[in-house]
């Protein structure tokens, strides 16, 4: 099962053209917009053009390429989505994600429960990810969690780090606003530092906690 979506993951990181993305690695779908004509992606012939120009990044097209996965991630059905990518393996994803999450102790299950109980309670989930923001998106998409985490709910912390991560979700929020850390990893708690005091830590270890949580989370995180 896991070598399975092993290839499925490695299949999509090469038709989002990530080897040739990677060395631009950005932390946000949103940190190059300033860079973006906003012309539709229709007129553009994205594998012949140049991610550099004169020895320069082109920015212009790095760009465009980052528009398009956004959009590929959002979309769920027609020509453009990463569905129609997967096409064939899409019933055979099915089935390795059943076993995975019958093989966890139902943790995907358990996830999105989670998720659908802070969203319910009015909260947005915002995932901060260890990996590269095109991995990561891609990750998420494999495990169908793109119907709950939107493209501006994901941050990758490789290039930047969690705590600067934290500190943008800060900006863009608001320090009134609440702030629960749902993860496993003491790492996470140390990166919490730069909200310190409008953030609740709350530890997760296993499916079972998970599960605990979203039976909880509207009475008593939220």
């Amino acid at each position: 099962v896991a070598f399975s979506i092993e290839r499925t993951l490695s299949f999509l990181l090469t038709r989002l053209w990530w080897r040739e993305l990677e060395r631009y690695d950005q932390p946000h779908c949103n940190s190059l917009l300033p860079f973006d004509d906003n012309k539709p992606l229709s007129t553009y012939k994205m594998r012949r053009e140049n991610l550099m120009d004169r020895g320069r990044p082109n920015y212009c097209n790095i760009a465009r390429r980052m528009r398009w996965i956004r959009e590929a991630y959002e979309t769920h059905a027609g020509k453009e989505s990463i569905a129609t990518l997967l096409s064939d393996r899409v019933s055979r994803l099915a089935e390795d994600l059943y076993q995975v999450n019958q093989m966890s102790h139902r943790w995907l299950e358990a996830a999105r429960e989670v998720l659908l109980s802070i969203r319910k309670s009015g909260g947005i989930s915002i995932i901060v990810g260890g990996d590269k923001l095109i991995p990561t998106l891609t990750k998420l998409y494999i495990y169908r969690f793109n119907s709950v985490f939107s493209p501006e709910q994901v941050y990758a912390s490789a290039k930047m780090g969690k705590a600067w991560c934290f500190e943008q979700i800060v900006k863009h929020y608001g320090p009134s606003t609440k702030y629960f850390a749902v993860g496993g990893s003491q790492n996470v708690e140390t990166n919490l530092k730069v909200v310190s005091g409008k953030c609740k830590w709350i530890p997760i270890k296993s499916a079972d906690s998970l599960w605990k949580l979203a039976g909880n989370i509207d009475k008593n995180q939220l």
